[in-house]
């Protein structure tokens, strides 16, 4: 995780911060209800993610502390922010469709 993290600068001082795929495998792990709604969060801000990795590293975790409730929550919260992206985008209307493929 620390090898993956990204370089940011803060205030003139350069800091490693997990990267949204990390943080979300953490935060599943910790499996508290905050953890989850934060999850909820990184995936409806972050638009593309490594869901391959996430999906992976909650597994191995899951059966490692025998707990098939995480990666339940984590498909939950993945599922309904995939359904909710799919059902935003088929209600742009098709002046919207037309301006995003201009770019």
């Amino acid at each position: 995780m620390i090898d993956r993290a990204n370089e940011t600068d803060v205030r003139g001082t350069s800091v490693k911060v997990a990267t949204p795929e990390d943080l979300i495998i953490t935060k599943a792990v910790a499996n508290r209800p905050k953890d989850i709604a934060d999850i909820e969060l990184i995936v409806d801000v972050r638009k593309r993610l490594d869901l391959r990795r996430i999906r992976y590293w909650v597994v191995q975790f899951a059966d490692a502390l025998e707990m098939p409730e995480i990666m339940e929550n984590v498909e939950r919260v993945l599922e309904h922010c995939t359904t909710t992206r799919s059902s935003v985008r088929s209600k742009k209307t098709p002046g919207q469709a037309k301006k995003k493929n201009k770019r």
